[in-house]
């Protein structure tokens, strides 16, 4: 099959190899299936909710733009093929969830069409479990952006700058509704709600059923988090849309939002502030926000609720370093450390 080759990428390490030769194709669709993608794939998405046909189109969209541009056949696909194409999305810092619910629109697709799923093949299984892996691995390695830290930049930001006012709501919204770096950039000014009493409430984001029913999920902003959100809507001028925008070099305001990544550098360039050995991922702010809720004595329901976490073996991976210093060994080093002391 050829010899392993790793996608060039730092955060990739050994989790993902990928086999070089991969079939191409001159067509993305083979002929004999145009008829059934024109016929059979436009009733299965009738039958949708509204959110999941868009859903359903995006990905199929996303993955037949691949196929093109790297000359692969999208239909039927090769697990090689399928393979390579989740590895890559995983390169380009797509959540697992996305990655699965992509590979589901793709399996789904070929059952339609009455051909075999390809995401049930070996070579696609192993990977996906490899990225998921991969996963739970950078979790655990992130430093914890803790409240204490924000404590500290709070008397040492430059209040008068509008890039670090940005940098600091962005990691205060972020620690207090432990919300994930993609979904803090698409937050609009709209989906906040101030209070009287100085704090906030976010609209998180609709989810919708297989029913069709919606539920809006709502995060809580801290005092302090709120009135680094307002010093940066005042600064900025920003009224409705899109509420954080990316700048020019020199501050200059954009018009267009932030990614994912530079959400997640604005986080990291604050830990700098703190401490230039700090390193702070798009992860940090949520694994700090799980510590402290544990440490303060919150109730693990509550806590993985403001974190909308359903199971509770991924919500222990967030606090596993924290438990670790409350296990027996670590208390029986306190009480001997208190004995010596008097």
């Amino acid at each position: 099959m050829g010899e392993l080759a790793l996608i060039k990428n730092e955060d990739q390490g050994k989790f993902l190899p990928m086999y070089e030769e991969v079939p191409e194709h001159d067509h993305t669709i083979d002929p004999s299936l145009q008829e059934g993608m024109r016929k059979k794939v436009p009733y299965y998405i009738e039958s949708l909710s509204k959110n999941s046909q868009e859903a359903f189109k995006y990905d199929m969209a996303v993955y037949m733009t691949w196929c093109k541009k790297n000359r692969h056949c999208a239909l039927p696909a090769h697990p090689l093929v399928m393979r390579k194409f989740i590895i890559q999305q995983h390169a380009d810092k797509k959540a697992p969830t996305t990655i699965q619910r992509r590979l589901s629109t793709i399996n789904k697709l070929h059952k339609i069409l009455g051909l075999t799923r390809p995401g049930e093949e070996p070579e696609v299984v192993s990977a996906l479990k490899n990225i998921q892996e991969y996963s739970e691995h950078e979790v655990r390695q992130a430093q914890p952006f803790r409240e204490s830290n924000l404590t500290i930049l709070g008397s040492v930001v430059d209040k008068n700058s509008i890039r670090d006012v940005r940098d600091l709501a962005i990691t205060a919204l972020a620690y207090s509704t432990l919300l994930r770096r993609s979904e803090v950039a698409k937050l609009e000014v709209g989906h906040i709600e101030f209070d009287s009493e100085g704090d906030a409430v976010v609209e998180v984001k609709k989810i919708k059923s297989k029913k069709g029913n919606k539920d809006i999920h709502y995060a809580y902003l801290t005092p302090f988090a709120t009135f680094w959100v307002k010093r940066w809507l005042k600064m900025s001028g920003v009224a409705e849309g899109l509420l954080f925008r990316s700048m020019t070099k020199h501050g200059t305001l954009r018009r267009r939002g932030l990614t994912g990544q530079m959400v997640a550098m604005s986080i990291n360039r604050m830990g700098l502030l703190i401490d230039e050995d700090f390193h702070f991922t798009g992860h940090s702010t949520r694994v700090g926000a799980a510590q402290d809720m544990v440490a303060s004595g919150v109730e693990t329901t509550k806590a993985m609720n403001a974190g909308r976490w359903k199971d509770h073996k991924t919500f222990m991976r967030y606090v596993a370093r924290l438990s670790a210093k409350e296990n027996g060994m670590a208390e029986l080093h306190r009480k001997k450390s208190g004995q010596g002391a008097g």
